[in-house]
């Protein structure tokens, strides 16, 4: 429910906002690589490439297996 919300943030109101929802998301869940995948997703459609490359930085950071990470 709160993705959807972060979601729809994004695409018709604040996008820092959404940030924040998506942020909190994560700092919960850091292992769900689903919740990852839309935040990166939509910071991408908003064309932020610095702060997608950082995304992926922090994903990478967090231990994952062989199998989750592909």
């Amino acid at each position: 429910m709160t993705q959807k919300m972060a979601v729809l943030e994004f695409r018709h109101g604040d996008a820092e906002r959404g940030k924040t929802l998506f942020e909190g998301i994560i700092d919960r869940y850091p292992k769900k690589l689903d919740v990852w995948s839309v935040y990166i997703d939509q910071v991408a459609k908003a064309g932020d490439v610095q702060s997608v490359r950082g995304l992926f930085e922090r994903l990478l950071q967090h231990k994952q297996n062989a199998k989750r990470a592909k």
